[in-house]
């Protein structure tokens, strides 16, 4: 009788504990949210983009190419610690921007494999 007490005062504590964790995760304000803008660079490229980045950490926004002459809409999504991935279609064919994001200022590289373009990118918050 014991065990199963001790049995059900655990799976009690962890299920308070996991419903906490995951109320916390869906609560979560991004402390990065609201529009950002900025420019890339690289040897062939370079253009400008503005990133919306919304309350749940993910990203819409759209990056324009000189090179190309064309706007590319991109999402992606930016963590708790600062860290950023956003595409413009798939990895192995679209333009991939990671780095990091801080206060009010963003900075990382770039790759655009399908025309075999990289270089860096940087921008601050509006």
């Amino acid at each position: 009788m014991k065990f199963i007490a001790k049995l059900l005062l655990i799976l009690t504590a962890t299920t308070i504990f996991s419903c906490s964790e995951k109320e916390k995760d869906e609560h979560y304000i991004s402390e990065f949210q609201g529009t950002w803008t900025g420019e890339y660079t690289g040897i062939d490229d370079n253009g400008t983009w503005v990133l919306q980045v919304h309350p749940s950490g993910k990203i819409s926004g759209i990056i324009s190419s000189q090179l190309l002459n064309s706007e590319f809409e991109v999402t992606g999504e930016v963590k708790k610690n600062g860290s950023v991935n956003v595409a413009s279609g798939s990895v192995s064919s679209g333009a991939v921007f990671t780095g990091n994001m801080s206060e009010n200022v963003a900075n990382g590289e770039w790759t655009f494999s399908l025309y075999n373009l990289s270089g860096e990118w940087t921008g601050t918050k509006n």
